[in-house]
């Protein structure tokens, strides 16, 4: 008996405990406000809540308009995942450089009077701009560009260094090397495909 009389006066103290508590935050809350009044902190408060109900809102309407709308709705998750995998599979100009590497391998395992003369021309021309340090990659986000610049980064000539002698991007076009798209370098994969005149 003793023991139900010891455990009620502690849940009764508990419960005490938690309501002063609750009444002193309610209390150091209402403090705070009236101490902030006119203060950048209020503005601060003022400016997340208006921010967070906006958020909110949006999110709402956001979700209410792809129930009324199921197949606008799975159309744009369709194109916005399509654009994240391409970007996210978007090579690398390490990727470039390797897979130069891996097709100049293959050119030399066949005979120079059996090689196509178009794909070692333009196997030598990249090399001979790896080896001058003009190869640039220029990343479109799901796209990638290698060109050709003028001069390598390490120059330090006045024409190297001028910006009105620097390329232009209307002459970049004639500087495109290579464009890569999902993890595939096309150009040099095009000009892959008959390397070997015998095969």
């Amino acid at each position: 008996m003793s023991k139900i009389i010891v455990l009620q006066n502690v849940v009764r103290n508990i419960k005490e405990l938690n309501t002063r508590s609750l009444e002193n935050t309610k209390n150091a809350l209402v403090r705070l406000e009236v101490k902030s009044k006119g203060t950048r902190f209020e503005n601060l408060v003022k400016y997340w809540k208006t921010l967070y109900m906006d958020y909110k809102d949006v999110a709402v309407d956001i979700v209410k308009e792809s129930r009324e709308r199921p197949l606008k709705t799975v159309s744009i998750l369709t194109i916005l995942s399509s654009v994240f995998y391409c970007a996210k599979h978007n090579p690398s100009l390490i990727s470039y450089r390797e897979n130069i590497i891996s097709a100049k391998n293959k050119l030399l395992l066949v005979h120079p009077t059996t090689q196509n003369v178009n794909t070692a021309l333009h196997l030598k021309r990249v090399e001979n701009y790896f080896n001058r340090g003009c190869i640039r990659r220029l990343n479109l986000g799901i796209v990638s560009l290698i060109w050709a610049d003028y001069y390598s980064d390490s120059c330090s000539s006045s024409q190297a260094k001028c910006k009105y002698l620097q390329m232009k991007y209307s002459d970049m076009k004639d500087h495109v090397i290579d464009v890569g798209f999902l993890d595939y370098w096309w150009f040099l994969s095009d000009i892959m495909e008959n390397y070997d005149l015998n095969y």
